[in-house]
């Protein structure tokens, strides 16, 4: 076990002069007895001191002590006891979910919304040292969880994302990546990144995702687009519940923008991703969980027990014990 140490050396000299003091007090004080005693032996040779004769320099004693104590709290002596670490630096990361129709295509089975969720959960498993936020979007934004260490809080988020009844085939992919950027703005993080899901082209909204990329940027914010389903313009099968014919099957044209997402990572140097099978969903996010390693400090610290707290009773058990030798039990006056 090491040795204590003193936080606050500097009030050492009052302890000096408190012991300088100290010295003289009972230099005097045995001089003066040394002089009585030479005077007065053949007078008070036959008497015995009383029990309060005996405790008389008690309270000067114990009052002594206290403003030892208390020299010695002001020092702040402390002991090494052991180390600790602090060893987590995460990155903020918000996804943002398209929920238009259109990622209600069978293409990747059960559907694209499905699938993405999936991915989305996996990824969210291997990233322990991250905050994590979920944005959902159609023709309008929502942010369904701001960032979060919680992860089995956020995966129930995402689990629970589903297809809202209002939702048309629109997309507002800008309006979408702004709430992200709120979200993301006033974070410490030295890495924020937006992972945007989505299988359309920005038809929707006042935002256009150009603008809402270069204010990513000014907040240092890396947006990665994944695109789901082929660019450009493609028709593919999608099955729909009809209320009175039941399950039926029609065809789809959609559209995806391609270049603008490409431009998008271009912008805030993040990268672009497209996902034509569940397959290759898993190595995109593996990808980026590679360019996107959390940077884990192991800040190591020592640490220490402080004797102030316990230097302080004694001081309080030296002044009350004073009081009571004082007004108690020698009866004397205050002042």
């Amino acid at each position: 076990m090491s040795l204590p140490i003193l936080k606050n050396p500097e009030y050492l000299w009052l302890l000096l002069t408190f012991l300088f003091l100290l010295f003289f007090y009972f230099l005097v004080i045995a001089k003066k007895k040394n002089t009585q005693s030479h005077s007065s032996l053949l007078i008070f040779k036959s008497l015995q001191p009383t029990w309060k004769e005996k405790i008389k320099h008690a309270p000067l004693l114990l009052r002594m002590i206290a403003l030892f104590l208390i020299i010695l709290a002001l020092t702040r002596p402390q002991q090494k006891i052991g180390q600790a670490f602090n060893n987590k630096e995460g990155i903020d990361i918000m996804f943002i979910l398209d929920i238009s129709v259109s990622m209600n295509i069978q293409d990747f089975l059960p559907n694209r919304l499905e699938v993405a969720k999936k991915e989305m959960v996996d990824f969210i498993e291997k990233r322990p040292n991250d905050r994590l936020g979920l944005v959902i979007f159609g023709k309008d934004a929502f942010l369904q969880s701001p960032l979060t260490f919680e992860k089995e809080l956020l995966k129930s988020f995402v689990n629970r994302v589903d297809f809202l009844d209002e939702v048309k085939n629109e997309t507002a992919i800008g309006v979408a990546v702004a709430t992200g950027v709120i979200a993301l703005k006033d974070s410490k993080s030295t890495s924020k990144i937006i992972i945007l899901l989505t299988d359309g082209n920005n038809n929707a909204g006042e935002i256009d995702p150009i603008t809402a990329a270069n204010v990513a940027k000014e907040y240092g914010i890396k947006v990665y687009p994944i695109s789901i389903g082929n660019p450009g313009k493609s028709v593919v099968k999608q099955t729909v519940r009809d209320p009175f014919l039941g399950e039926r099957v029609h065809f789809l044209e959609v559209f995806m923008d391609e270049s603008t997402l490409k431009r998008m990572a271009e912008i805030t140097s993040g990268k672009y991703f497209n996902v034509k099978n569940s397959e290759t969903f898993s190595s995109i996010y593996k990808e980026i969980n590679q360019l996107e390693k959390s940077e884990i400090k192991e800040a190591k610290f020592n640490v220490y027990q402080d004797y102030f707290p316990w230097i302080v009773q004694l001081i309080l058990i030296s002044v009350f014990l004073e009081l009571i030798f004082t007004h108690i039990l020698l009866k004397r006056r205050p002042f």
